[in-house]
């Protein structure tokens, strides 16, 4: 195609790794201002958009700002298109509202094996997709999403951790969330996008499945009985 391909060796250039990173960051934050400058547009115009095999720059930026201001109800600001992250926040939110829901009710089929259900926060999510895509079977599947984190007992660590408690990585809970991941490791990959390695402790895999929920945790290390103990809050 007329390109040119230069080789450059295998050393790194400092200054040219800062003034990329400089570019980077000067791009997206062009970007957040330019979506939140977008002119308005109603939902007939955006869903309409939504089945164009071509959108110009402008139209691409309009859509992006009506669906932002639709997910969140509220003005958009580039602090707010920052923080959506194309997308990728309000996912954390549906999931964080999911697991944090009271379960559904336990149901037994035929062979008296017992199924818990999901909230109906999760199935009303579910539905209008199966609805919509009665042929296709390729849906976002938040109850099978909802499922492997309920089977981590996830509820429970997130139910303590927001009432105030701490943890060492130690408790029993946290102990058989992280032998379940690694048993089941290939499952989790496969759900919930998360890879698992074996030699990880406790603390790191829980704080994976807290990133996917939109939190993190802090610390600080008391000293007990001479020795310096991490606390996770």
């Amino acid at each position: 195609m007329g390109n040119t391909i230069i080789p450059a060796g295998d050393s790194s250039d400092e200054g040219a790794s800062r003034w990329m990173k400089a570019a980077l960051i000067a791009i997206d934050e062009e970007h957040y201002r330019k979506v939140a400058n977008a002119l308005d547009i109603d939902r007939r115009t955006y869903t309409s958009r939504q089945h164009q095999d071509y959108l110009k720059p402008e139209e691409v930026l309009e859509c992006e700002k009506f669906r932002i201001q639709d997910t969140y109800g509220m003005s958009v600001t580039p602090e707010l298109v920052e923080k959506d992250d194309g997308g990728k926040l309000i996912k954390k939110i549906v999931a964080l509202e999911a697991i944090l829901a009271a379960p559904g009710e336990m149901i037994t089929d035929d062979q008296g094996r017992e199924f818990i259900t999901p909230p109906a926060v999760v199935v009303d999510r579910d539905k209008p997709e199966r609805e919509r895509l009665t042929i296709c079977t390729d849906w976002s599947n938040h109850s099978t999403s909802w499922l492997m984190r309920h089977r981590l007992r996830l509820r429970t660590v997130l139910t303590d951790l927001m009432g105030g408690i701490e943890v060492t990585g130690n408790e029993a809970v946290i102990q058989a969330l992280a032998d379940f991941s690694k048993c089941n490791a290939p499952h989790v990959k496969g759900i919930l996008n998360l890879t698992i390695p074996l030699s990880e402790s406790p603390s790191w895999i829980l704080g994976q499945y807290l990133t996917q929920l939109g939190l993190s945790t802090e610390s600080r290390r008391p000293l007990e009985d001479g020795k310096r103990v991490r606390y996770y809050y």
